[in-house]
């Protein structure tokens, strides 16, 4: 995969939050990643960040009992209250198996960076 991916979702740590708020945000908004998510499961909330010229800046941030939608990815909506019920859980327990509408074909180009415990790796859809 070359370039930035359009989305990188970040599920924060104790150990690492910091860095994911700071460090992290700030290289990948300099390298041109469109939004940023950081899923903080000790809040239950996820923060979204959009790019403004080269810095990832908070746009909203969405708690339990909310859905989340963002523009990059129109027609997509996570019920939190699904995701956050479903800890520990295997991770294909929680794919939806219908999903309520069909992703736009923006969408459907989206490159992506899944940053997690088991390391980085680059995914489309």
């Amino acid at each position: 995969m070359q370039g930035a991916p359009d989305l990188v979702v970040e599920v924060l740590s104790p150990s690492t939050a910091r860095q994911d708020r700071g460090e992290k945000r700030a290289l990948y908004g300099r390298h041109g990643v469109t939004e940023y998510w950081l899923v903080d499961p000790a809040a239950e909330t996820v923060q979204i960040h959009r790019l403004r010229g080269e810095a990832l800046l908070p746009t909203d941030t969405f708690g339990r009992k909310e859905t989340l939608r963002s523009p990059l990815l129109a027609g997509l909506e996570l019920r939190l209250d699904d995701i956050f019920r479903s800890r520990g859980r295997a991770p294909h327990d929680m794919v939806p198996t219908r999903p309520e509408r069909q992703f736009s074909p923006i969408a459907a180009s989206c490159r992506f960076l899944l940053v997690g415990r088991a390391g980085i790796e680059p995914a489309t859809i």
